[in-house]
């Protein structure tokens, strides 16, 4: 047996790679344990046993299948001189990874786990790699995690992202957190049909050979005792051959509750990359794929005395480096292998949020998204806000919300609570507006039964009260069962639909006409600047005025600013069933047209079996959805539930196309059906002008947008005038729906969160005083989207005064913008247009 004896500080760190080489397709994956069974997945071994050398007598027996080893695997071993340095080639491989598989498959599926090599994966969010990977295409996933609360210490999402998540630019929804509101196994039960889900749409491959997902690289770390993943020497869970995610509850280490991989599906992985610092650690891996190996001196001592016939490179002090090339024999690269039982590793977890990308102020440093943890201490002991919220506004304004928060922070943001409440009161308008959105989804019910236009068909487990009414459905209990497995929900007790009673009358029934939240159509009116009461505070920042051209009737609605129908308390007026019967064709028309880019940023929501779907569907009326996924279905109906609840709440605008657009976010972010719909309701406070008939509110935005160019940029808008597209009627689509078609769907959510933080602001009387005192450079506005808008078309001056010369060109030039704009950079010069502005107008 050759041997190749180093003499090797005990500081040094080490790279180790072993790559697959005449590897066939025909074997499984060679694991040798301290029994040496051939054939088993990824195994923990025990640190105490004797599995690192072989006596001569075991070393015999065990030959043939060495050699058959040595068919599949090479190894080199690196030995660097400090971390600083076993880092740099960390990152570079992993960037290699990113740049091969993107270029392959148009995506980078990566497997991390906690540990100590979030420092070492330092130099990938330095140059030249923060720039030159493409993040967009990273889809990472967790090989393990603590069942604990997001903001926990022992939790993995918090390590990582501390020291590396937030620096990072991936899209947030390519991040696959676990739900940490479900117990252990109903946590590992949703991450695999999470997976499951991304291999249906090809995001996720699956091994030819072993039949489970096959991840790109696997980054992985091992505990002191031997363990991988939390898989702990020992434990049954080793031995778990056909799930590919458990549960463990009695973790050796804490907290004892706990998911994992299972060791199929770690051995299916591509490649394997292990990062190893100190020594008394022990495992092995045999992967279908290539396996790395990053160690320092420490782990490597017992390596590098055993490593005959294998590549060493040894990163000296002395700046230089040493190889000995050696043609390997079956037996040394076997004997090789088998040292590896002795080697320790150690790797990085890591999780994305919106990442490397300009802040909302370009003179300042970039902020971070609003994080769990921040969100948390934001709260007296009573539940209240502190500070009447400033430092929360402030903190979303500069950088967003995390995703793993946003249902919780949403309806602060959108006025369904007032920042000052306690948790008490929430629960209490929570309670109300649950019962008010129940009054709503009855009398939808009730109007579909009278209209005749819709029919129940007999399903399993759906009934009917023998006239026609649903008594299960979208707004059943057994609905919530489903988002409940799937979701983390209000633990509070859901109230069960009351069923719907004949009412003879031919408008609505008493008890939904004893609801004050209906306008009528001479009490809503569109705003100059604000939809909120904030014009009675004379401290309160004011947006741009209406344009002096705008006409007589513009001019008659701006009169009456303050009103929206969050803020009148009239008496709801009878909805015309001839009208809701149109709304509701155009609603199930919408809903079932409605894309499904929500599902790769709402995983957890994308699996519902495909019966549960369609009785979803049939209770409200769905048409012509065969050709969809479950997942797009049970979308499309809840759409419907709530368009058509809106409907009666606001019947002068009742439904129009566009709406569907604000909405689909909003329930892919909100589980709860009333919670959403109120949060939409805040939303259409300011965006239902978008959707008058008389299109003054539309009119009034778009002659903001012109004034603001025109101020800014007089070279531009008097181009604009010679085409006579000075009215800006090229950015009405961006107008109408919010930005919603040209931004990502990650990209929109941020670009709303921060609009809606302006007017949370306004809403709470917040004006230049308080924001001044906190530093803030731009005051708040409600007219955000216009300034974003606008400073889209700036972005584009060039281009429109040099190559256009109609308005035909400059429409088709904004619709390209679709997929190319950088929402924080449009953020950073919408607010640099408030600044310079909002004094002017």
């Amino acid at each position: 047996m050759a041997e190749c004896a180093l003499s090797l500080a005990s500081s040094s760190p080490v790279l180790l790679r072993i790559s697959p080489t005449r590897f066939s397709p025909i074997r499984r994956p060679i694991l040798l344990t301290s029994s040496f069974v051939v054939g088993k997945p990824l195994c923990c071994s025990h640190p105490h046993r004797r599995n690192s050398v072989l006596s001569t007598n075991s070393w015999r027996s065990q030959c043939r299948t060495k050699a058959s080893m040595a068919e599949r695997v090479s190894a080199k071993v690196e030995v660097y001189d400090s971390e600083e340095e076993l880092a740099v080639a960390l990152a570079k491989y992993t960037a290699d990874l990113s740049e091969k598989f993107c270029k392959e498959r148009d995506a980078f599926t990566v497997v991390v786990s906690g540990g100590s090599l979030i420092k070492s994966l330092r130099k990938l969010v330095e140059p030249p790699y923060i720039d030159s990977i493409d993040w967009s295409k990273w889809h990472v996933f967790w090989v393990d995690e603590r069942v604990v609360p997001k903001d926990h210490p022992d939790s993995n999402y918090l390590l990582a992202y501390d020291g590396f998540l937030s620096k990072i630019p991936i899209p947030a929804g390519h991040v696959y957190a676990i739900n940490d509101a479900l117990s252990a196994e109903a946590a590992a039960d949703d991450y695999e049909t999470c997976l499951r889900h991304l291999v249906k749409s090809k995001i996720l491959d699956i091994s030819n050979e072993s039949g489970f997902p096959k991840f790109d690289v696997m980054l992985l770390g091992m505990g002191p005792d031997g363990h991988i993943a939390s898989l702990f020497p020992g434990h049954p869970l080793v031995h778990e051959k056909e799930k590919w995610v458990t549960f463990i509850k009695d973790s050796p280490k804490p907290p004892p509750n706990r998911i994992t991989f299972t060791f199929p599906v770690i051995n299916s992985s591509a490649n394997i990359a292990l990062a190893i610092v100190g020594a008394g650690k022990a495992d092995m891996v045999s992967p279908e794929g290539e396996l790395v190996w990053f160690l320092d001196k420490d782990a490597a001592s017992k390596l590098i005395s055993k490593l005959g016939g294998v590549f060493i490179g040894v990163n000296g002090g002395n700046g230089g480096a040493f190889w000995m090339d050696r043609q390997p024999s079956n037996a040394g690269i076997a004997f090789a292998v088998t040292a590896l039982a002795g080697l320790a590793l150690a790797a990085a977890v890591f999780y994305t949020t919106r990442g490397h990308l300009k802040s909302p102020w370009s003179r300042r440093k970039r902020k971070r998204a609003l994080a769990p943890q921040q969100w948390r201490s934001f709260f007296t002991p009573e539940g209240k806000l502190r500070d009447g919220g400033i430092k929360f506004l402030k903190k979303v304004r500069s950088g967003g919300v995390d995703p793993s928060i946003r249902a919780e922070v949403w309806p602060f943001l959108l006025g369904v609570y007032e920042l000052n409440s306690s948790k008490e009161e929430r629960d209490c308008i929570r309670n109300q507006k649950r019962r008010e959105y129940e009054s709503y989804r009855r009398e939808c019910r009730r109007l579909l039964k009278r209209n005749g236009t819709f029919k129940m068909r007999e399903t399993g487990g759906m009934g009917s009260d023998g006239e026609g009414n649903i008594t299960e459905g979208i707004d059943s209990p057994d609905y919530d069962d489903v988002v409940t497995a799937r979701e983390s929900l209000s633990s509070e007790d859901r109230s069960t639909y009351v069923e719907d009673s004949d009412n003879p009358g031919g408008t609505m029934s008493d008890e939904f006409s004893s609801s004050k939240r209906v306008m009528e159509p001479n009490d809503v009116s569109d705003s100059e600047s604000s939809d909120s009461d904030s014009s009675a505070d004379p401290d309160i920042s004011q947006t741009v005025p209406s344009a002096e051209s705008m006409d007589e009737n513009t001019a008659e609605v701006n009169s009456k600013e303050d009103s929206s129908p969050s803020k009148a308390e009239v008496q709801s007026r009878p909805c015309n069933a001839e009208d809701f019967a149109t709304w509701q064709r155009i609603i199930r028309l919408d809903a079932v047209r409605a894309n499904a880019e929500w599902i790769a940023y709402s995983p957890s929501q994308a699996v519902v079996s495909e019966s549960r779907a369609h009785r979803f569907a049939e209770a409200v009326g769905l048409k012509d959805y065969e050709h969809l996924e479950p997942p797009r279905i049970l979308h499309a109906a809840r759409l419907v539930s709530i368009l058509e609840a809106y409907a009666l709440y606001d019947p002068e605008i009742g439904y129009c196309q566009g709406m569907s657009d604000l909405l689909s976010p909003i329930i892919s972010v909100m589980t709860e059906d009333h919670e959403a719909f109120w949060c939409f309701v805040g939303f259409m406070t300011k965006a239902r002008h978008n959707f008058r008939l008389d299109e003054v509110g539309i009119r009034r935005q778009l002659n903001i947008i012109s004034k603001i160019i025109k101020q800014k940029d007089s070279h531009l808008y008097r181009h604009l005038e010679k085409l006579q597209a000075e009215d800006c009627f090229f950015v009405y689509r961006m107008v109408v729906v919010l930005f919603r078609r040209e931004l990502s769907f990650e990209q929109t959510l941020c670009l709303w969160e921060v609009m809606w933080a302006d007017q949370a602001a306004i809403r709470a009387g917040i004006g230049k005083s308080p924001w001044s005192r906190i530093r803030l450079r731009a005051p708040p506005t409600d007219d955000l989207l216009l300034y974003a808008i606008a400073a889209s078309v700036l972005q584009r001056r060039k281009q429109i005064i040099e190559k256009y010369s109609s308005m035909d060109e400059i429409l088709r030039e904004c619709q390209s913008m679709a997929g190319q704009l950088d929402v924080w950079k449009l953020l950073d010069d919408a607010h640099d247009l408030v600044v310079t502005l909002h004094d002017k107008m």
